[in-house]
């Protein structure tokens, strides 16, 4: 699913917002599609967010589409108002390449001639993708790898459910290694094709031999690879403890104490915003 909007207003997609009369939202949209979501509620709202957007002009104007999301949607008398975000991961999208991909995107005969907005039965990744104007066949996530020792798993846990929670895509080993794969294989991998790494600190682990000092020796590794001033590596203490000597240079995070969780999130945000990579709004 995706959604398509279009106007005809020169320079609308370097705004924040767009608006909409309430007669042209869900027009060219099947009639199913239509019926699911007429009603602007807080759950149709949830789900139309969760939709890749393709911001389009009219075309007479043949100008170049983007690819973005939705932030916020908001209802008022006989308008809808949409604020939302380009992702400049990816290019933009040619007038002419979009007209040519008009069937496979669903987009009518002549339907690109109206403002509108339209909710799409198409992938839109995929379709892009397949039609080689974009690198990537589903949206980029930023990637995060939880170091953690095996006395530490039940805060791990709670830590992954809550970063995954924030819209990143978490490699936890107790739910990315299968039976039978090569764990040590698989860890090493996993983060080397990671955009950050956090280090869960404890009393137990600061002090543990084995591969949990493996995977920290491979990510500091990396992190030295960085350019200076690169948000990577981000050790995180589950509790009042000792920071090893090999990760004291860099900032670390309490996240036992009140402002943890928020310090560890806007490091998130901002190591996304350095990658181009959109984090979805937080419920």
């Amino acid at each position: 699913m995706y959604n398509l909007f279009v106007t005809a207003e020169l320079e609308r997609w370097n705004r924040s917002y767009v608006t909409f009369e309430s007669k042209r939202v869900f027009e060219y949209t099947s009639s199913h599609i239509f019926e699911k979501y007429k009603i602007l509620n807080s759950l149709t709202k949830k789900e139309l967010l969760s939709f890749p957007s393709l911001f389009t002009y009219e075309k007479f104007r043949q100008l170049d589409a983007r690819i973005g999301w939705i932030n916020n949607i908001s209802v008022t008398r006989g308008s809808v108002q949409i604020e939302f975000d380009i992702d400049f991961y990816y290019p933009s999208i040619r007038a002419e390449d979009l007209d040519k991909l008009s069937s496979a995107l669903d987009i009518d005969s002549g339907e690109m001639n109206r403002t509108h907005w339209a909710v799409k039965n198409v992938d839109l990744f995929k379709t892009l993708y397949e039609a080689k104007l974009i690198n990537a066949k589903e949206p980029i996530e930023l990637r995060v790898f939880l170091c953690y020792c095996s006395e530490d798993s039940d805060k791990a846990e709670v830590l992954y459910k809550k970063l995954s929670n924030y819209g990143v895509k978490v490699w936890f080993n107790k739910k990315d290694i299968l039976p039978g794969q090569n764990w040590e294989t698989k860890i090493q991998g996993a983060i080397k094709e990671s955009h950050l790494v956090i280090v869960c600190l404890s009393n137990k682990s600061v002090t543990k031999e084995g591969f949990v000092q493996k995977e920290l020796k491979t990510a500091i590794d990396i992190a030295d690879e960085k350019p200076e001033g690169t948000i990577f590596m981000i050790p995180a203490r589950l509790e009042d403890c000792e920071v090893p000597n090999s990760l004291l240079k860099y900032q670390w995070v309490d996240l036992f104490s009140d402002d943890g969780d928020e310090r560890l999130k806007s490091a998130l945000f901002e190591r996304a915003k350095n990658l181009n990579i959109r984090i979805k709004p937080i419920d």
